[in-house]
């Protein structure tokens, strides 16, 4: 009897720590598979200061000839919400961008119109703002 509790207990020893392993599993895929994912980012990624009111994003060709441009971010950083503004400014600016979509209430999206459409970022600003501190 006493060897069916003890085998017992290391089965439910070893589902707990499989349990507690289970979410590294996605963590070790991507450190494995990453490589080409880092090879472009070093090739072309580059930093900049988010907080540098006088950057002007440089955009490749290949974002300049696009008619459909998706971003993505991380969530969870404020910063991200800078970048977008950037980008959103940029390609407003450069490409004469007229639509946005985004996950975002009626009242973000009108802020984003104003700017869009009125070049008035007052609004957007706001609701980056608040993304950010969200």
């Amino acid at each position: 009897m006493g060897a069916f509790f003890k085998w017992l207990g290391i089965l439910i020893l070893l589902g707990i720590v499989a349990l507690l392993g289970l979410p590294l599993i996605p963590v070790a895929k991507d450190a494995v598979s990453a490589g080409a994912a880092k090879t472009y980012i070093n090739e072309y990624g580059y930093g900049f200061d988010v907080n540098d009111e006088a950057l002007v994003l440089d955009l490749p060709a290949s974002v300049t000839e696009a008619q459909f441009i998706m971003m993505g971010e991380m969530h969870g950083f404020a910063d991200t919400q800078k970048l977008d503004l950037m980008m959103v400014k940029r390609l407003a600016d450069q490409l004469g961008m007229r639509i946005y979509i985004g996950e975002m209430s009626p009242a973000q999206a009108i802020a984003f119109n104003a700017m869009v459409l009125d070049g008035d970022d007052t609004m957007a600003r706001e609701v980056f703002d608040y993304w950010g501190r969200e």
